[in-house]
């Protein structure tokens, strides 16, 4: 399934990604920057280039996540902003287990009735 040019497979794979770096220890945009190297060219790896000059120019993570919809939906950047509210190292973990490839599609993305 595609949300807005982004699989949730592919989106699913980041946050896990990004979960492990930032439990390993390592800054914000060290982690960004490894995880959009890796990427292949497509939307989610033009929203981290921008995502990593917002945040180096003091912007949240939530906010420059915010600034792309086609990639992180209000869901996700609400959980962000709650991690980042509570002190959490970003992705909370709760983005960890609501993303997990099959409860996230299940509540989330509009179902089409047969």
């Amino acid at each position: 399934m595609v949300i807005g040019g982004v699989s949730v497979k592919q989106l699913t794979t980041f946050t896990r990604q990004f979960s492990t770096l930032q439990d390993a220890g390592l800054p914000v945009l060290r982690s960004l920057r490894i995880l959009e190297h890796q990427l292949k060219p497509g939307v989610l790896k033009n929203a981290l280039i921008d995502v990593v000059e917002d945040v180096e120019s003091g912007s949240t993570l939530s906010e420059a996540f915010g600034k792309h919809p086609k990639c992180f939906d209000r869901l996700y950047v609400n959980m962000v902003k709650a991690g980042e509210a509570g002190g959490a190292s970003p992705p909370p973990k709760l983005t960890r287990t609501s993303f997990d490839g099959s409860l996230w599609p299940f509540w989330f993305t509009p179902r089409t009735r047969t």
